[in-house]
């Protein structure tokens, strides 16, 4: 086994690639839906509001610069957390930033989609989740070294 830069071995096993696909996951979702609110605003709000894109303020997109630094974060914690675990808790940080962004669009729109709403509803327990396990991981790794 290689040694880190700091002299200690790194992550592996079965939970190291359970990690590893998660990341690339949450990279996968969330470079979507930033291209979505990016570069596809008019399908984003057919899709989670049945309605004609209409955005003032800029705030879809202003959400989608958000989701992009979701994904760069996500992106360098990928081939980096092995060796220095503390980039899990920065990936629990982010995800949990947004922690009641959702419900509260939910509670707030005007209108939104059966596929929306299930969708909104969703992301709060799935982040708990996802950030648990991350967390946990992250304790396991500190316990062992």
């Amino acid at each position: 086994m290689a040694s880190s830069p700091a002299g200690r071995a790194p992550v592996s096993g079965g939970r190291a690639v359970l990690v590893d696909s998660l990341l690339i996951a949450l990279i996968g979702f969330d470079l979507v839906v930033a291209i979505g609110a990016l570069l596809l605003p008019d399908l984003w709000f057919r899709l989670l509001h049945d309605a004609e894109f209409v955005d003032p303020g800029g705030l879809l997109r202003r959400t989608g610069a958000i989701w992009v630094a979701f994904t760069v974060l996500q992106v360098l914690a990928l081939p980096r957390w092995r060796t220095s675990p503390i980039w899990l808790v920065l990936v629990c940080g982010i995800r949990l930033s947004e922690m009641f962004a959702d419900w509260t669009w939910l509670a707030f729109a005007q209108h939104v989609t059966p596929f929306g709403t299930a969708a909104l509803i969703f992301t709060l327990p799935a982040n708990l989740l996802i950030c648990w396990f991350l967390f946990a991981t992250y304790r396991h790794t500190a316990r062992e070294r």
